[in-house]
């Protein structure tokens, strides 16, 4: 079984996209379209995909009404 790291999804603003924050200033480094990783919903961990729906809407595949910011995300 492989390690899994724990954080939480943010709004990367340098690169208009999201990226997981481990710590105060340590992180994934950018998620992309296309990246799989879990997130946590009523104490489960459910395996997502992001996608953007242009122009600008990032969401997760199978949950796409779902305010990212905040989550808790493994990968």
């Amino acid at each position: 079984m492989r390690n899994r790291r724990e954080g939480i999804l943010v709004c990367d603003t340098v690169n208009q996209g999201y990226d997981i924050r481990f710590g105060l200033e340590e992180y994934y480094g950018s998620l992309h379209c296309g990246s799989r990783f879990e997130v946590r919903v009523k104490g489960k961990w459910i395996p997502v995909r992001l996608e953007l729906d242009l122009p600008d809407r990032w969401y997760l595949v199978g949950l796409s009404h779902i305010d990212l910011n905040g989550l808790q995300a493994r990968i």
